[in-house]
């Protein structure tokens, strides 16, 4: 995929099934230096892909970790895979942002909801 004025950084391209996965794209303006940590394994695919990218600021770094979660795939095992990508960056002390759409729905309380939760602030 080609966005004007965009370079592509990275992605999770899925092997097995057509469509999908992940891309981070920067604008061709922004002259920081982003570095990719880790884009998520083949045995990831349908269950969470992700990549996981170091961006360097003026005076700091911030992770970010793109996500998708397809809706049917089993979030204990998407939580699993999440983990992982976050103990890779966990020693630093820069902050993270994670985005992306993991099909949970964060406007109503249920299991699915507390469990991401309780991955993200641990």
């Amino acid at each position: 995929t080609r966005i004007p004025g965009y370079s592509l950084i990275g992605g999770f391209t899925r092997r097995q099934h057509r469509k999908g996965g992940v891309a981070v794209f920067a604008n061709l303006r922004l002259k920081n230096k982003i570095t990719i940590i880790s884009v998520s394994s083949n045995s990831s695919e349908l269950i969470c892909e992700t990549i996981l990218l170091k961006i360097e600021l003026k005076h700091e770094s911030l992770h970010l970790l793109s996500v998708y979660r397809p809706p049917c795939s089993n979030l204990e095992n998407a939580i699993d895979i999440l983990s992982a990508e976050l103990d890779k960056i966990m020693a630093v002390n820069d902050p993270i942002l994670v985005m992306g759409d993991v099909n949970v729905d964060n406007l109503i309380e249920s299991c699915d909801r507390r469990n991401l939760d309780k991955m993200l602030l641990s």
